[in-house]
């Protein structure tokens, strides 16, 4: 995250050997957990017609739940409070700070609305009202995109347009996701693959605090892979796409 004066995240505690575990322990759990929440979460979908009808981009012939998003939701910030206990100090004081508050703030209007769009079906202006609006709570925050370097120490600094590049980067992820979930395990599976890469990353740059939430998204993806995999049972929906795309936006821009 770009805010200020450069700022060291790491700290002199989180050497790698001491990520490591703690990390690992964060994957499961949200593995666990993912697994364990999902087959309820399908159970009400049904329950209460949060339901997939057939399109010509979707594969399944049936309706479908699509629920799934809740239970990562829940999966997410379970796992927050117990990597607030499993990581370093060094890192929690940064995974709890303002930058990362006014992200999980952004996390769950953007849930919500897509939690409400997967039952009542919301017009598409209000919901790209909405996903600007959740970009904008994390940038306020100190979620944001200053600079871009190239090789050469080549760098191009945004200043002013600063706020028009991060919300369009939120946007363009939150959508990304959100268009490939009409296929059995694919939006899941892409966000499981890019949070290990990423989080394996930021382990290597001793940055605890992106590599542990990185940890649990790919844990929880993982766990609800169980379900989506052809012939899936039910899908993220949009609560579930837009709320992967959405951290996976803000955990990149972080440091």
């Amino acid at each position: 995250m770009a805010y200020g004066a450069p700022v060291d995240r790491r700290g002199p505690a989180c050497r790698l050997d001491q990520l490591m575990m703690p990390i690992f322990y964060l994957f499961l759990a949200a593995l666990g957990l993912s697994m364990l929440l999902t087959p309820p979460v399908r159970w009400l979908g049904r329950r209460f017609s949060i339901l997939a009808m057939p399109q010509a981009r979707t594969v399944h012939t049936k309706p479908m739940p699509r629920s799934g998003g809740l239970a990562l939701f829940l999966t997410f910030f379970a796992c927050l409070a117990l990597a607030g206990v499993l990581l370093p100090e060094a890192a929690r004081v940064y995974l709890f700070d303002r930058p990362m508050r006014y992200v999980y703030y952004g996390a769950c209007v953007i849930f919500l609305v897509g939690f409400a769009d997967d039952k009542w079906t919301l017009p598409p202006r209000f919901k790209l009202l909405v996903q600007i609006v959740a970009a904008s709570i994390a940038y306020y925050g100190g979620a944001r995109i200053a600079f871009f370097a190239l090789p050469g120490d080549f760098v191009i600094h945004f200043d002013v347009l600063s706020y028009v590049v991060t919300v369009f980067w939120f946007v363009l992820l939150i959508n990304a996701i959100n268009l490939i979930d009409g296929l059995d395990g694919l939006a899941a599976g892409v966000v499981f693959f890019g949070s290990a890469v990423q989080a394996v990353l930021a382990i290597m740059r001793a940055e605890p605090h992106t590599a542990g939430l990185f940890a649990v998204l790919a844990g929880a993806t993982l766990g609800f892979l169980r379900y989506n995999f052809n012939p899936a049972s039910l899908f993220l929906g949009d609560g579930g796409s837009y709320f992967l795309g959405y951290m996976l936006a803000a955990l990149s821009v972080s440091e």
